[in-house]
């Protein structure tokens, strides 16, 4: 097994149970979206940027779970695009998702004919929502740290789902990853969340783990001239209200 450097495996102590990344603007040179038709295109990530969570994408790291839930495959799990990560709020499948030189491109099916898919055509038309954000797993034994610049090298990841997002602000993009947890009260706390997930059908767990995640978020604030760029910024203001969690999540 391959050894961790220490603030990778520091990080795998306290990481959510899914992450987001806030990602790329939706008018980016060459990529077309339909809006009249409902079709979305754009980027998920693009390569080899540092992003404001001091992580590094590289080509490559979305392959497995292209070739195992992406359009060409027949999982019965396939990656889908959300509506502000919320599950409850799918807005439609991936016609084309690929890992280009410039970053991992997706092309969208026709949105659902439902109302808040139509509010967002809406938002993406007139650019009040004009970003995308990516929601993943760290693959722990496929990442590496660059010292000198502070980064993650991401060079493999599980991706659930790709989200059209407001702005870097958002709640859902804020707390999932720079969550700073060094008791081993909180500590124990995600042990036990992930050990209840895992208790759950396979096709309920990652409503769960979004679920679980959403609701951290919101119990913790940040004003937005206080976010940073390195891996140790943020400490939780509560804990988790577990009776919300079961009453809201709804098998």
């Amino acid at each position: 097994m391959k050894t961790l450097h220490p603030k990778i495996a520091e990080l795998k102590k306290r990481a959510a149970p899914i992450s987001y990344s806030r990602a790329t603007d939706v008018q980016l040179e060459g990529i077309v979206s339909d809006f009249d038709n409902r079709i979305v295109a754009g980027y998920g990530v693009t390569w080899g940027n540092k992003n404001d969570y001091g992580e590094v994408f590289m080509k490559g790291c979305a392959t497995k779970s292209i070739n195992e839930r992406g359009p060409k495959s027949n999982a019965k799990m396939p990656i889908k695009m959300f509506n502000f990560h919320n599950t409850r709020e799918p807005l439609a499948l991936f016609e084309r998702l690929e890992e280009d030189d410039g970053g991992l491109y997706f092309r969208s099916t026709p949105f659902d004919e439902v109302d808040y898919a139509d509010k967002m055509l809406v938002h993406l038309r007139n650019k009040t929502v004009d970003n995308f954000s990516i929601g993943f797993n760290f693959v722990w034994d496929k990442m590496e740290y660059d010292e000198k610049n502070d980064s993650l090298i991401i060079m493999e990841m599980e991706l659930y789902e790709i989200s059209p997002v407001s702005m870097a602000a958002d709640p859902f993009t804020h707390a999932l990853r720079n969550k700073q947890d060094k008791t081993d009260a909180l500590e124990d706390l995600n042990e036990e969340m992930e050990a209840f997930i895992k208790c759950l059908p396979r096709k309920d767990q990652l409503e769960a783990r979004t679920l679980f995640a959403r609701h951290k978020s919101l119990l913790e604030t940040e004003p937005s001239n206080q976010r940073g760029t390195t891996l140790n910024e943020r400490k939780p203001s509560k804990v988790v209200d577990y009776n919300y969690l079961l009453q809201n999540f709804k098998k």
